[in-house]
C-alpha cells in the first residue's frame, strides 16, 4: 500500500523544507534521499487539504511524476487530473483569492462596496481573500462590533472602516507571527474550537496556548480521550442495559407468580372450615356452603371432590395451603434477589454515564468483573499498574471541612467502610443510585451550612 511505498522511498530520507504555495490548502515536505541506483534524489511528500476532495501523493519532482498517492482519481472521477502512478503532477486550481498580507485599505474598502447587497459580511470574506475560513471572518465581523449574519447591505462606511481595521489587525498580527493560539470548550469542558487568536465571536470559554502546536496536541488529545471514555461507556452501557433487560423480565416473572400463587391462608381457612363442619357435610357432595367464622353473617362456598371424603377433602386443601405458601415464599425470595439486582444494575449505570474519566470507568469495570458481569480481558504479557485506593472526589469546603464523594458503588464503598470514621457525616439519596458523600468532622462540630 501506500505506507509501503512512503518507507520504500523515504527510508532513510533528510527533510529540507517545509513548504506551503502562498496561503493555499497545500503543504509539501521535501525531502532529500537516494534512488534505486545510489544517487541523490529529491521526492515531494504533498499533503492537499481539499475537503472530500483530499489527498496526500508522493511526486518526483523531476518531472513532476506521482509516484502514487493515498487516493486514486480516475478521469471518470475528475476531469482536471487524473491521481496514478506514472502520471504528470498538476496541482489543484489556484483560488482566484486575493493574499490578505498583500492588500491595503483602499483595496479592502472597493471589494467591500462592489460585494452585492444581500451577501454577508463573511461570505465576501471568505469569497475574497486567501486563508480565510469561516472563523477568520466571523472574528472580523465579531472584532468590528457587527452581528455575524451581517449582509452587505446593512453595512455603512463607518462600519465598512471597522472591518478593515479588524482585518488588518488580525492580519499584520499573523505576518509578525505575533498570534495568540487559543483552544475553546463547550459547557461540559469538551474542546470544540480552536484558531490562532481567540474566537471572542463564540462567546464561550477558552485559554491560551505557548505554541500551535501544544493547543493542537491538547486539541485532538483531549477529543481522543472523551472519544475513548465514550466508547468505553457505550459499551459499558450496551452490557449493564442487556443484564438489566434480563433482570426486569425475571422479577416481573416472579412478580406475575407472587400474584398468580394461591393464597395461602384461604386454602388453609377451607381446610379448617371442612374439618369444623364435616358432621354437617354429606359425603359425595361437590361442594359445601358452611359460615365464615372469620367474617359473621358471611357464607364460604367450597368446592370438594366428591370421590373422597369431606376429611379428605380438609387434608387436600391443606397440602395446596403447604404448597402456595411455600411457593408464594420463593416467589418473595426471588422478587428481593431480582429487585436487589436490577438496584444495582441501575447504580452501576449511574455511576457509567457521571464518570469523568477512563480510571472512573476502569474501577466500574473491575467491579463488574468481579461481579461475573462481563468477562475479564485475555491476558497479556504487559504489566498493568493498579491503584491502590479508588480515585474518590476530595473537596475543601470554605471553613476548611473535607468532603468524600465517591463516584461509582467501588468508591462509595471505600469511603464508607475504610474513609468515614465515628463522628463524620455520611450523606446519600434515599431508595436512589448516586454518590456516597462523607463529610469529615475532624474531632470538631461539623458546621450546620
Amino acid at each position: 500500500g501506500f505506507c509501503m511505498l512512503l518507507r520504500k522511498h523515504l527510508e532513510p530520507a533528510r527533510l529540507l523544507a517545509i513548504e506551503q504555495p502562498q496561503l493555499e490548502r497545500m503543504v509539501t515536505l521535501r525531502f532529500e534521499t537516494r534512488d534505486v541506483s545510489g544517487k541523490r534524489a529529491e521526492r515531494l511528500l504533498i499533503t492537499e487539504l481539499m475537503g472530500r476532495h483530499s489527498n496526500i501523493l508522493l511526486v518526483d519532482p523531476t518531472g513532476p511524476i506521482i509516484l502514487d498517492g493515498i487516493r486514486r482519481v480516475s478521469a471518470s472521477q475528475s476531469r482536471y487530473r487524473e491521481v496514478f502512478p506514472g502520471k504528470p503532477y498538476l496541482a489543484p486550481p489556484r483560488q482566484e483569492k486575493e493574499h490578505p498580507f498583500d492588500v491595503t485599505a483602499e483595496r479592502f474598502l472597493f471589494n467591500l462596496r462592489h460585494t452585492p447587497g444581500p451577501v454577508s459580511i463573511v461570505r465576501a470574506l471568505m469569497d475574497a481573500y486567501q486563508g480565510f475560513g469561516p472563523d477568520a471572518a466571523r472574528e472580523v465581523v465579531a472584532r468590528a462590533e457587527l452581528s455575524v449574519g451581517v449582509t452587505r447591505s446593512q453595512v455603512d462606511v463607518e462600519q465598512m472602516e471597522a472591518l478593515w481595521q479588524a482585518f488588518h489587525v488580525i492580519v499584520a498580527g499573523v505576518a509578525l507571527g505575533d498570534v495568540q493560539p487559543w483552544g475553546g470548550s463547550d459547557e461540559e469542558g469538551t474542546p470544540d474550537s480552536f484558531w490562532i487568536y481567540p474566537l471572542t465571536y463564540l462567546g464561550q470559554a477558552g485559554k491560551l496556548f505557548p505554541t500551535a502546536n501544544v493547543l493542537l496536541d491538547w486539541y485532538y488529545s483531549e477529543k481522543e480521550q472523551l472519544a475513548t471514555r465514550r466508547r468505553a461507556q457505550e459499551e459499558l452501557l450496551r452490557c449493564l442495559s442487556a443484564h438489566l433487560a434480563k433482570a426486569e423480565r425475571r422479577l416481573s416473572i416472579h412478580q406475575e407468580i407472587l400474584l398468580g400463587t394461591e393464597r395461602p391462608e384461604e386454602m388453609r381457612a377451607k381446610g379448617e372450615l371442612l374439618l369444623a363442619y364435616m358432621h354437617e357435610i354429606p359425603d359425595g357432595a361437590s361442594e359445601a356452603t358452611v359460615p365464615d367464622y372469620n367474617q359473621e353473617g358471611e357464607q364460604v362456598v367450597i368446592k370438594l371432590d366428591p370421590d373422597t371424603t369431606v376429611a379428605a377433602n380438609a387434608q387436600a386443601y391443606f397440602r395446596r395451603y403447604r404448597k402456595a405458601r411455600t411457593r408464594r415464599k420463593q416467589a418473595r425470595r426471588q422478587c428481593r434477589v431480582a429487585q436487589h439486582e436490577v438496584q444495582y444494575l441501575e447504580s452501576v449505570m449511574d455511576a457509567v454515564q457521571r464518570a469523568s474519566d477512563l480510571a472512573d470507568l476502569e474501577e466500574i469495570r473491575e467491579e463488574l468483573q468481579s461481579q461475573g458481569l462481563i468477562s475479564p480481558p485475555r491476558r497479556t504479557h504487559a504489566v498493568r499498574t493498579r491503584r491502590d485506593a479508588p480515585a474518590y472526589l476530595s473537596v475543601t469546603a470554605h471553613d476548611g471541612t473535607k468532603i468524600l464523594i465517591g463516584k461509582n458503588n467501588k468508591q462509595n464503598d471505600f469511603i464508607t467502610m475504610k474513609v468515614a470514621q465515628a463522628g463524620d457525616l455520611w450523606l446519600h439519596v434515599k431508595d436512589s443510585p448516586g454518590a456516597h458523600v462523607v463529610i469529615r468532622a475532624n474531632d470538631r462540630e461539623i458546621a450546620p451550612d
